[in-house]
């Protein structure tokens, strides 16, 4: 409102100094012109100003309203990321659930100590005839196999084993019956490891009498009959 009166009052400064001299009125006409085109410069400048202005706020409030339907698109992804985590946890323990209780449905019930006896002493080897095991009391009766060089030393370990049984060393769980299966156990690695050798018949042969010779082992000697308890 100032600068509009002041420029007013320039404006008739200038008709009163142009009425005083013709010369002096076109000057000041001229100044007068020039001074309306420098105000108009002023106020397209001010408008620009106030439109870059506008501008610059619309753009601040777009990016305020962008910002803010990100953060709710952002919102909503979490949501339905919360939600489907649900689910798959939901599903996975229902699944678990339905595994365990078939499972449960389907188990097989555990044997009695009586029932696992019996089905050890089922499918265990039998024991050896005596004619199969001795050449005579004392004296072994190794397949012809078994009596390769190969097999030499353990062979005769337990040869040397079964001379020394006694009623107070023999049977299972005694030294001689575990110095026995370890002789044994190196006899089957090398018996195995010459399989490709052998007929088939001839290494099956070999393994029984093997098998038979452990489970002897285990007996006492008065279970034997008193064979080597002398020897």
């Amino acid at each position: 409102m100032k600068t509009t009166f002041l420029w007013a009052i320039a404006a008739v400064g200038c008709l009163v100094a142009a009425a005083a001299s013709p010369t002096a009125a076109q000057d000041d006409s001229k100044q007068l012109n020039e001074l309306y085109k420098s105000r108009a410069e002023v106020i397209n400048a001010e408008a620009l100003n106030k439109q870059a202005n506008a501008s610059i706020i619309n753009a601040h409030a777009n990016y305020k309203k962008s910002h803010y339907e990100s953060m709710k698109l952002h919102q909503e992804a979490r949501e339905k990321s919360a939600q489907n985590d649900l689910l798959e946890t939901r599903v996975f323990y229902e699944k678990r659930g339905l595994y365990h209780g078939y499972k449960d449905a389907h188990r097989a019930k555990s044997s009695t100590p009586e029932q696992y006896a019996a089905r050890a002493a089922k499918f265990a080897p039998d024991r050896l005839d005596p004619s199969q095991l001795w050449i005579k009391p004392g004296y072994l009766r190794w397949p012809s196999m078994l009596r390769q060089t190969d097999y030499a030393a353990p062979r005769g370990r337990i040869d040397l084993l079964f001379t020394q049984r006694s009623p107070d060393d023999s049977g299972a769980g005694s030294q001689n019956s575990v110095d026995i299966q370890i002789q044994i156990d190196e006899l089957k690695a090398t018996l195995v490891s010459n399989m490709k050798r052998y007929k088939s018949a001839d290494y099956l042969a070999a393994r029984k009498f093997l098998e038979g010779l452990s489970v002897e082992a285990q007996h006492a000697v008065e279970t034997l009959g008193g064979q080597l308890a002398n020897n």
